[in-house]
């Protein structure tokens, strides 16, 4: 009778440590459950893997300047108790990232963007390279801000061909592609400028394209002092500049 007793706890033990422990396997672990009270989620990275150590702001819309703020541990979910007082909550979440000796702050996708209260919710978020903010609120991707040279006659920058291919791994270690881009039309929201690319190192190549052809420009990183203009160039984003951020800035002229 001993023996059946210390044979079903051992047994029971066991399966306690088993259910009680994280998995191995973060990518195929249970969804987050909602819990009276508490914010709580998942962050994944571009290939649906848990990420560690990415700042969640849980924004109260009805008080200023009471923001809860934590970190997602290894298993890349968080956890946080709200106030027991009537308010509304949004989440957001920022993945702070080095690249080629920068930091960059990313800010991630919300698998929900609705408001909660007090009562607690699910937010799950991911990091996404590309695609359009909610609400419209830009893109994931870097913008290249392009302008011309004073001596240039080339104004319509709608019409240059950027081709930008890959110079070493993405900002999240993926391998990018080759991408060929123009700048947004006249008057439109993406007027000189290349929206929405994949952070990363890229040797960048231009053409004016028109009805007699495809003509080479030279370019040049408007962000460094003094650069010279050449036939291809090297492409870094910036973390911030005096107008923008996750930026880059090229400048064009004639051969």
């Amino acid at each position: 009778m001993k023996t059946s007793y210390f044979l079903v706890a051992g047994m029971m033990a066991s399966l306690l440590v088993l259910t009680g422990c994280p998995g191995t396997d973060d990518n195929h672990s249970d969804p987050i459950t909602e819990e009276n009270g508490y914010a709580k989620g998942k962050i994944t990275d571009t290939k649906g893997a848990p990420l560690a150590g990415v700042e969640v702001v849980i924004d109260n819309t009805y008080l200023y300047d009471s923001n809860l703020l934590t970190t997602t541990g290894q298993d890349g979910t968080y956890n946080v108790k709200l106030p027991n007082v009537a308010s509304t909550y949004i989440a957001y979440a920022t993945l702070k990232k080095t690249y080629n000796g920068k930091q960059f702050e990313m800010e991630l996708h919300p698998e929900n963007t609705d408001a909660f209260t007090q009562e607690g919710g699910v937010r799950n978020f991911q990091w996404r390279l590309t695609g359009e903010k909610p609400s419209g609120l830009g893109y994931y991707g870097g913008m290249i801000q392009i302008e011309k040279d004073i001596n240039s006659s080339i104004y319509d920058s709608e019409n240059v061909e950027f081709t930008l291919t890959p110079a070493g791994p993405l900002i999240d270690g993926s391998t990018g592609q080759t991408l060929k881009l123009k700048p947004g039309l006249p008057h439109s929201d993406n007027y000189s400028k290349l929206v929405d690319v994949p952070m990363g190192r890229y040797t960048v190549t231009a053409v004016h394209k028109s009805a007699s052809g495809d003509k080479p420009l030279k370019l040049r990183d408007r962000s460094i002092y003094n650069s010279q203009f050449t036939s291809s160039m090297q492409l870094d984003f910036q973390p911030e500049s005096m107008y923008c951020s996750n930026c880059s800035n090229i400048e064009y002229t004639e051969l």
